[in-house]
């Protein structure tokens, strides 16, 4: 069912096709061929000679064209940032605007030799001559409403011609030796021979252009193109057309030379600014790592370290050094105070244990003289009197020698007092000292971890200034030239294969419509066919056309030429007449037509004739009662 579904559509078309073709009558397109082949033939002629005039008289357009390798390079790389995008594109669309910019178009101007322009005046045809003038014209001043305007100019001799231009809606027409001022309210100029100047000079009439800038502007503008050719590559091609291949290959070349110059500009100041940004920079950088060092400075001679972790250790060890030292000098001082309770007269002193470093020799000795002044006394109190003079005498003594150990004891235990002090002074200051400490390393390790930032980027500043100064001191290119200026002999406009090929298309489709038309308009019948088509009559048979003779009148003839073609024809009409109608024997037959000149009469005459020899009696009725003519036949 698909397969019927799909085919269905072909055979509509077919037939539809087909239903066209049968439409179409080839006999009449053939014969109105036939009929108008010189037309046609006109019409081709015509077209294939503008063809050819086009190609002949065209002014010839020449290309000329050159292929350039960009260099892109992200410059923010040298600065130590990252590639944030990288957009080919973008930039050879930016280097393509900078082609076709007025801003470019200023410098080829200013560059480039073109403000004045020579040309030779031909029969059809103007050329131009570029750098083969046989003159020049040098001005001083030029007014802009006299710009863009012809001056003719008429070489007479070697030393003479005729200046030819406009003036006050006047044509004026002076004779000037070369290198004489031409002068007037409007220009100045001079006009001198060139090394082009011969004897051939003298064979064409020139004229010469003072062009104004918007005029080349313009003329660049319409003539420059610039396209890229490989985006991954970063290749475009700048062509320009011309109708000198001379002046188009020197524009390119110009070009090419302009934009590399400007090119190398534009990258020598890029790399002034760059370097002159880095220089503020590098001022900047120097001015804070000055800052830095000058903190470093002073922190170092305010807390004579450089090394704040370090200090917090010893800190630490030293607070618990106090503590402990003054642990142990409290406990020396109990053991003294305890030594001053335990004193007296009647009980000998001990030192305790492991306080022996704590008291010198002659206390040591001390404390040995009172422990045996004890011993004697009490040997003294058994034998004597408390009141004998031995007795008193040792007393005395014994309580000097009290006396001093015990004034000694309590300078040890004031001397420890003040140790303890002191200790605790120390460990208060090394709190107070500690508790700002982190704060002042948070601080300096801050302001070291910037110094060192800082450092770091002012060396890559001077690296890069370096790059820098050394790119600026031999700068290169940022393009490379692949395909130099072309010259090209061969112009691109007009072409002549494909100007030919549309004369002869177009003569073609001309014809065609021509035919067409005709075919259209033309509404005589010229055959059989078209009856056959156009009528449910019979048709009978048709007499052809009879041009043996010039007959001033119609005649009969088939009496004559029995076996003529017209008698043929005749003869087989009669017979289709007998088969049309073959039941009657009185035969009526009516010959007419539209207006007169069709040939009524002559197939009346000869048609009647040919039944008469059939041996049928005829009669033949003349009812043209304007014009009556077969009386004339007989």
């Amino acid at each position: 069912m698909s397969n019927s579904q799909s085919q269905f559509p072909h055979s509509i078309n077919e037939n539809q096709d087909e239903d066209v073709l049968n439409r179409i009558d080839f006999v009449k397109l053939k014969n109105i061929i036939l009929n108008y082949w010189r037309w046609l033939l006109l019409i081709m002629i015509i077209t294939n000679t503008l063809a050819y005039l086009i190609n002949r008289y065209t002014k010839p357009v020449f290309l000329s064209f050159s292929e350039i390798k960009l260099d892109f390079k992200n410059e923010t790389t040298l600065l130590g940032f990252n590639q944030f995008r990288d957009n080919n594109y973008d930039y050879l669309s930016g280097e393509i605007e900078l082609l076709k910019s007025k801003l470019f178009f200023d410098k080829v101007i200013n560059t480039v030799d073109l403000e004045i322009s020579y040309f030779t005046h031909g029969k059809i045809l103007d050329d131009e001559r570029f750098r083969n003038s046989p003159f020049r014209v040098e001005y001083s001043y030029f007014n802009e409403s006299y710009k863009d305007i012809p001056f003719d100019i008429e070489l007479i001799d070697r030393s003479s011609y005729r200046l030819k231009y406009e003036w006050n809606d006047k044509l004026a027409s002076v004779i000037y030796k070369f290198g004489e001022e031409v002068t007037s309210d409007y220009f100045r100029f001079r006009v001198f021979r060139t090394e082009d100047f011969n004897q051939e000079a003298f064979e064409f009439p020139y004229y010469f252009v003072v062009n104004s800038r918007a005029a080349l502007i313009k003329y660049l503008e319409e003539n420059l193109s610039v396209e890229p050719i490989n985006l991954q590559a970063n290749i475009i091609r700048i062509s320009f057309k011309d109708h000198n291949n001379f002046k188009a290959q020197n524009l390119i070349y110009s070009i090419d030379t302009i934009y590399l110059n400007y090119t190398q500009e534009k990258k020598q100041k890029a790399n002034s600014q760059k370097i002159e940004f880095l220089n503020e920079q590098l001022k900047q950088t120097k001015e804070r790592l000055e800052t830095f060092e000058q903190y470093f400075e002073s922190f170092t001679i305010e807390n004579k370290t450089v090394d704040l972790q370090k200090d917090m250790e010893l800190t630490i060890e030293q607070m618990m050094a106090a503590d402990s030292l003054r642990f142990y000098l409290m406990q020396k001082k109990e053991i003294i105070t305890g030594m001053i309770a335990s004193i007296s007269d009647t009980t000998s002193m001990l030192i305790p244990p492991n306080s022996e470093p704590l008291f010198n020799k002659d206390f040591v000795d001390a404390i040995m003289v009172y422990n045996k002044l004890i011993e004697e006394l009490s040997l003294l109190q058994d034998s004597y009197n408390t009141r004998t003079m031995a007795f008193q005498r040792k007393k005395k003594k014994l309580s000097m020698v009290m006396g001093e150990l015990l004034s000694t004891l309590e300078q040890f235990v004031d001397n420890f007092d003040n140790d303890i002090k002191d200790q605790k002074a120390k460990k208060r200051q090394l709190e107070d000292n500690f508790v700002h400490l982190p704060s002042k390393n948070t601080e300096f390790n801050k302001s070291k971890r910037f110094y060192e930032l800082y450092e770091e980027f002012y060396l890559t500043l001077l690296q890069t200034k370096t790059e820098f100064e050394v790119e600026q001191a031999g700068t290169l290119t940022n393009f490379i030239i692949l395909t130099p200026a072309t010259l090209s002999f061969n112009h691109i406009s007009p072409q002549e294969l494909v100007t030919h090929s549309i004369g002869f298309s177009l003569g073609i489709i001309l014809s065609i419509v021509l035919i067409l038309i005709i075919y259209l308009l033309d509404n005589s019948i010229i055959g059989i066919h078209e009856l056959e088509a156009l009528t449910t009559a019979p048709i009978l048979g048709i007499v052809p056309y009879y041009g043996k003779e010039k007959m001033p009148r119609s005649k009969l003839i088939v009496n004559n030429n029995p076996k003529s073609a017209i008698g043929e024809t005749l003869r087989s009409i009669r017979t289709n007449m007998n088969f049309l109608l073959p039941g009657e024997s009185k035969k009526v037959i009516s010959v007419t037509s539209t207006v007169s000149g069709e040939g009524k009469t002559f197939v009346s005459v000869n048609l009647g004739g040919v039944i008469s020899m059939s041996n049928t009696r005829v009669l033949l009725l003349d009812l043209d009662m304007r014009k009556p003519k077969i009386h004339l036949v007989f």
